[in-house]
């Protein structure tokens, strides 16, 4: 059996194995704006092994990296803060064009932070098979960070008014 087949397959079992309670105990607040598009991505992946949804997620199109590091996702939001400085030293001439990128990390914002919740979850499944430990173990590991967003939130306007205090001068 090859890897991506055997990759697929725990895949598959890992989403079958995940109840949404878990689901929801590890998102936290907000938890059931999350449920459709679970749903439609545990399907995808159990149909085919693998996936990704589109689902329009506001605040991710709106503020981009700070709901990544409000709902814990350290490694998205350092990669969107990180990737526009990046391109701007590799390539100074560039301006803008990151709107159309903007919009695609809005639309696959659900889906990639769900994938993550359920690799945690299933870990946390694994460890904690006591329905009241594993919930109290899901919901401190998940949830949200006010602090991450915070300082996420400050960075970001502070970005959007030295974009405008720049524009301004042009």
């Amino acid at each position: 059996m090859s890897n991506i087949k055997q990759g697929r397959e725990k895949l598959q079992t890992i989403w079958a194995e995940t109840p949404w309670d878990d689901i929801a105990a590890y998102i936290g607040p907000n938890a059931g704006k999350f449920r459709p598009a679970w749903e439609k991505l545990r399907q995808k992946i159990l149909e085919k092994g693998y996936g990704n949804t589109w689902s329009m997620c506001w605040p991710a199109l709106f503020i981009s990296y700070v709901w990544f590091f409000y709902r814990k996702q350290w490694v998205a939001g350092a990669v969107l803060v990180g990737l526009p400085i990046v391109i701007g030293f590799m390539f100074p001439s560039a301006t803008g064009g990151l709107g159309g990128v903007a919009i695609v990390i809005a639309l696959m914002a659900k889906s990639l932070y769900l994938q993550d919740v359920v690799q945690k979850t299933a870990r946390i499944r694994a460890a904690e098979p006591d329905d009241a430990a594993r919930h109290a173990a899901l919901a401190a590991a998940g949830g949200i960070s006010w602090p991450g967003a915070i300082v996420s939130g400050v960075f970001f306007a502070v970005t959007v008014a030295v974009v405008i205090i720049s524009a301004s001068k042009v």
